[in-house]
């Protein structure tokens, strides 16, 4: 599998760009990303990259987080 990064502007963005708070943004969104092509929940466990995130990219993971949790929740099935 190979994954290129694009800036606002269209441009090619390497990946050695990307910044501590970035990385693990990118491979969070990888691994959602796997589990939705899977069609399968996965379970998630985020610690240290949110002390990696401004304020704003901490809110929106969080927030991504909790919507995903309460989507897999309506659809869960009791063991």
């Amino acid at each position: 599998m190979c994954v290129q990064l694009y800036d606002q502007d269209g441009e090619l963005l390497p990946k050695h760009r990307l910044s501590a708070g970035e990385k693990p943004i990118l491979a969070i969104a990888l691994l959602w990303g796997l589990a939705q092509a899977a069609g399968r929940q996965l379970p998630v466990a985020i610690d240290t990259p949110l002390g990696r995130l401004d304020s704003e990219h901490r809110q929106h993971l969080v927030e991504r987080a909790r919507r995903s949790a309460a989507a897999a929740s309506q659809n869960a099935y009791p063991v």
